[in-house]
């Protein structure tokens, strides 16, 4: 009788993951958004407006998910 060791087949997770090129192209969107709507109100000492730190949020947290599958 003989073992024969096989690698683990990858997980579903692993299968459904973006492409590291296309991750790195919304990781460049986000950053550029946040540059543009966020930046500018902090620097001045205020909070954005509701509506788009709510949307800005939604952009960081779909980001966020992606990194951590």
């Amino acid at each position: 009788m003989g073992v024969k060791l096989l690698d683990a087949p990858p997980s579903m997770a692993e299968l459904r993951r973006r492409p590291a090129e296309e991750l790195h192209g919304l990781v460049e969107d986000m950053i550029k958004v946040l540059e543009a709507k966020i930046q500018p109100d902090l620097r001045r000492g205020r909070f954005p407006d509701k509506k788009t730190a709510q949307k800005v949020a939604q952009l960081v947290h779909a980001v966020a998910r992606e990194l951590e599958v």
